[in-house]
């Protein structure tokens, strides 16, 4: 019995356990963004995440990763990724660029959080004014209730003749007290504060006074505050340098002022110009290639640097916790970005091959000359674009495969990426529905096996497909672009016999182009001789300079004949055609 009891107890015990994990996990995922292995990513995390992404001060575009992902997906995959990336954390951690960047993120939310927000004051400080003189922002209304709650607050059943009952026909109110909001009064608050720590100086009163030197005092707080709120950076570099350093703030932009604090030794030292003038673009980087347009860059270091000084001594940096979060997101996503392009990157690109004979005619597809080889220019301008798409390609499939392993789940409809897709299903799908002639949502279809599932069968044999319905919208180049981007990627010679003929084809048939028609023909005799389709392209060859006779044009000959539309040539007619005879 007590064992039967015991049993009992402990299945109980079980279910009981196992319930407290459901509503736990229920819990915790309620609102959440996403899911990765073990860790729920929530939407407050996300939303910090793009925001780390929009401000991030670094040009990206001559890095293979991220390349073009959504926020989605990157989040996601900094979180996968970031768990592999245990190698490359030391280096992040003890560089130069990382401590600029983690100064520049606490030095914009200190801008945008305290100063443009609070005009200077945290939110510490705000909050105790407020609670301080919470009297000061009550306000006492007139609220409207029913003769039944007057009834039953105001009077009782043995007081009959109390004066406060009325009928069902007279309105009754009541004073109630409510106090503004703190994030109503927030503004009011700052500005008190501001006048209190930085009052008009009297040139400014001056300057509003009348004839008779007088002035109204609230009109003249109002537009102090507002002039100085058109410029609060450089109203407030001012004030903190002058209090960091004990003088006048000198400006980055005059070479005799910017040696107080560009320099060996100094403030901003020249191996921090290095880092700020790697994050530029190509392009900006040209922007700032003089001694004196470099200055502006001085001027940026300094704002960052004195701004993340002054949010570390009020701990903005440690009890604001949006700022921890974007810090957080911020050094993640560096991690991954380095441990991605300097380890992954360069293990793929020691393996990357490409097909230089292919490329040869990617290069004729741009002349439409055969007859001339291509130099070296005009090839490695060919060679190039494959080296990049197959080093994404590589690089796709092996995040793919982290993500995989680890476990990726979206929580929210909205935000998803079509990594979660399964490519033979998705396949399957897009030949049905081409099948059943909806080509456009086909070609959707196909174009995300294109983009994301390249490294698979499915995503292969798609370029095909795709460019099977490209040639039906009669946009012939990038049909063409798609056979040749499966020639690189695929190595079997019966393949490439049909990707050559089809090749051939849109150049004879469709562009009118016998030259590069009759190269691509004539690869499948010298190459694939024994392919199905080589009979097929000799044929071609041999008929180039004539146009393709109709469905149409074969019926009407064939009445003319005496013959059935679907009767076939007579053999003599089309021995003769092809040159031979019995």
């Amino acid at each position: 019995m007590n064992k039967k009891k015991f049993l009992c107890s402990a299945t109980i015990a079980v279910i009981l356990s196992l319930l407290c994990c459901f509503c736990s996990k229920k819990k915790d995922e309620t609102g959440a963004f996403a899911k990765v292995g073990r860790k729920v990513i929530s939407q407050e995390n996300f939303d910090s995440f793009k925001r780390m992404k929009r401000f991030y001060p670094a040009g990206l575009s001559h890095l293979v990763y991220p390349g073009e992902r959504s926020f989605a997906t990157l989040c996601v995959e900094a979180e996968a990724i970031y768990r592999k990336a245990g190698s490359t954390r030391a280096k992040v951690k003890n560089s130069n660029d990382w401590k600029w960047k983690k100064k520049f993120f606490v030095a914009q939310m200190y801008l945008f959080e305290v100063l443009d927000k609070n005009l200077g004051f945290p939110d510490i400080e705000i909050e105790a004014y407020y609670n301080e003189n919470k009297e000061t922002f009550k306000k006492v209304i007139k609220i409207k209730v029913s003769k039944d709650t007057t009834a039953s607050e105001e009077s009782s059943p043995s007081d009959s003749t109390d004066t406060t009952a009325t009928d069902s026909k007279e309105e009754v109110y009541k004073d109630s007290t409510i106090y503004r909001p703190l994030n109503a009064a927030r503004g009011e608050i700052a500005q008190k504060l501001f006048l209190k720590k930085f009052p008009p100086d009297s040139a400014f009163y001056a300057g509003k006074a009348d004839s008779t030197g007088k002035f109204d005092s609230a009109d003249v707080h109002t537009q102090w505050v507002m002039a100085k709120r058109r410029n609060l950076p450089d109203f407030f570099m001012k004030k903190v340098y002058k209090k960091r350093y004990g003088k006048e703030y000198p400006d980055p932009l005059v070479v005799d002022s910017a040696n107080d604090i560009y320099g060996e030794g100094k403030i901003i030292t020249p191996e921090d110009i290095d880092v700020i003038y790697g994050w530029l673009t190509d392009k900006r980087r040209e922007s700032y290639n003089t001694p004196e347009r470099r200055l502006y860059l001085v001027g940026w270091l300094l704002k960052w640097h004195m701004f993340s000084e002054e949010a570390k001594e009020i701990k903005f940096d440690k009890t604001n916790k949006e700022v921890q979060l974007m810090v957080d997101n911020a050094w993640k996503f560096e991690v991954v970005t380095n441990y991605v392009n300097d380890v992954l990157v360069k293990e793929i690109e020691k393996n990357i091959t490409v097909d230089t004979a292919m490329c040869v005619f990617k290069a004729w597809d741009r002349s439409y000359r055969p007859d001339v080889y291509p130099d070296s220019t005009v090839l490695n301008d060919a060679i190039q674009p494959y080296i990049k798409q197959k080093t994404n390609t590589a690089l796709e499939e092996k995040i793919y495969n982290i993500r995989k392993k680890t476990g990726v789940r979206f929580l929210q409809s909205d935000f998803t990426d079509n990594k979660v897709e399964d490519p033979g299903k998705l396949a399957k799908e897009a030949d049905s529905l081409y099948g059943e002639g909806s080509s456009k949502d086909a070609e959707k279809k196909y174009r995300v096996l294109v983009d994301d599932f390249l490294f698979t069968s499915e995503g292969k044999n798609a370029l095909v497909e795709l460019a099977k319905i490209l040639t039906e919208k009669e946009k012939y180049g990038e049909a063409i672009n798609k056979y040749r981007e499966f020639l690189q990627f695929s190595d079997s010679l019966e393949k490439r016999c049909n990707i050559f003929f089809m090749v051939g084809f849109v150049y004879s048939e469709y562009l009118n182009k016998p030259e590069p028609a009759e190269v691509n023909y004539k690869w499948i005799l010298r190459n694939t001789p024994d392919c199905d389709l080589a009979d097929d392209a000799e044929f071609m060859c041999l008929h180039l300079d004539e146009p393709m006779i109709g469905v149409d044009e074969l019926q009407a000959e064939a009445k003319r004949q005496g013959r059935k539309p679907e009767d076939t040539e007579p053999v003599s007619e089309v021995k003769e055609e092809a040159g031979t005879s019995e």
